[in-house]
């Protein structure tokens, strides 16, 4: 069974940031029981966070062109982080990021890097059945060489194939594939694991070091905390069983995902983290790190393992606003087959709506639907934004 705490169907204004990071704006604190603070980021000072300051939502200025020759890296936790690469060696790939920041990534985080010029196309690149592969630019195609990655150096990508070993140089190099290692295990501690959204589309993770002198310290077990300075920052939250991000969790896509079911159309698979049509989520002018995008008409569902408040927001994707055509949906809201939840009648350029909290019983199937409205279906991109099960105090 679920129900919700308010008993009538509603649709309240998301409004839960002020202008962009500087003097005067604000971020929102969130705790894992719902309620929420606004604080002036000029002189924020945050030691811990917890149940009280679970979810720090910033809202980003523009987001800074990406490097020429930048890569993406994409992490076995499901992670993206894009930069370009300065450097690395033989268990490590060194990045600079997005506002000059520095980081390495151990090999056993690392599944997929991938140039950032056509990364949509690469990531259709097949992998081997075991071993590693490398992508190689070839004329107007891509070659694959299989065998064993050797290590990073800023020049390129030490690889030994069958014809022995060789360096493939960054402007060469398409996509790598590398075969899972045994993972990192976390060393036992009391420091607070986070995650933390950055203003081009990358996620890193860490412990919380405290937010001081207008950075943020996340602890990546270097010598020294990374500093991220706010104005960097999208979203940054508890990671922690207690929070839990529905992007995080495995669904089945019930369909259709074509614009007219008829087996012809256009597909529009549903994204996670990114827009239908692969950009930000983006809803009145407003960028979410956390979300799913569909293209209605939609339906995912979920098998949860645990019960919690369910807490989120819907809207239309602002990429619309560029098509000929208008986009208009329903959002609805199912748990164990029955409709516990439906929005109003959502258009394009309209501000994101947020869910009421609803309660959710340990058991039954959780779905999320987008059905069309009124206009033509094919501006119809939605967004389900920061959907995230929140079990305070369990």
């Amino acid at each position: 069974m679920l129900r919700a705490t308010l008993s009538l169907v509603l649709t309240l204004p998301l409004a839960l940031h002020a202008p962009l990071p500087g003097e005067g704006s604000e971020v929102s604190i969130e705790a894992l029981d719902g309620t929420r603070k606004a604080i002036a980021i000029d002189g924020l000072e945050l030691a811990e966070m917890g149940p009280k300051s679970a979810l720090l939502s910033f809202l980003p200025g523009p987001t800074p062109a990406a490097p020429e020759g930048g890569f993406e890296l994409r992490l076995l936790s499901g992670d993206r982080v894009r930069g370009e690469v300065v450097g690395g060696g033989e268990e490590r790939i060194d990045l600079s990021l997005v506002g000059g920041l520095f980081a390495s990534f151990a090999l056993e985080e690392v599944s997929l890097v991938l140039a950032l010029d056509d990364r949509d196309r690469l990531a259709q690149l097949s992998p081997p059945s075991e071993g590693d592969r490398a992508w190689r630019r070839t004329g107007g195609g891509f070659d694959p060489l299989d065998g064993f990655l050797l290590g990073f150096s800023p020049e390129g990508v030490l690889f030994e194939g069958e014809l022995g070993e060789r360096l493939i140089a960054w402007s060469e190099l398409a996509a790598l594939h590398v075969e899972a290692l045994e993972p990192l295990s976390p060393e036992p501690g009391d420091a607070t694991p986070i995650s933390v959204d950055l203003v081009d589309g990358s996620r890193l993770r860490g412990s919380f070091a405290g937010i001081t002198s207008g950075a943020l310290a996340l602890d990546r077990g270097a010598d020294e905390p990374l500093s991220i300075g706010l104005e960097l920052l999208v979203q940054v939250a508890l990671d922690d069983p207690r929070l839990v991000f529905l992007g995080d969790l495995a669904f089945e896509d019930l369909g259709p995902n074509g614009l007219f079911d008829d087996g012809f159309g256009l597909a529009w698979p549903p994204r996670v983290d990114r827009a239908v049509g692969g950009g930000p989520l983006r809803v009145d002018g407003r960028t979410h790190a956390r979300g799913l995008g569909v293209h209605a008409p939609s339906r995912l569902a979920f098998d949860l393992p645990a019960g919690g408040t369910l807490r989120g927001a819907v809207g239309v994707d602002d990429s619309v606003l560029r098509l000929p055509a208008d986009g208009s949906v329903i959002f609805r809201v199912f748990h164990a087959g029955e409709l516990v939840w439906e929005s109003e009648e959502l258009s394009s350029g309209s501000p994101a709506v947020e869910l009421p909290a609803l309660e959710l019983t340990e058991t039954g199937r959780l779905e999320l639907e987008v059905d069309a409205a009124s206009n033509s279906i094919t501006g119809d991109r939605a967004n389900w934004l920061d959907l995230r099960i929140v079990r305070a105090g369990r």
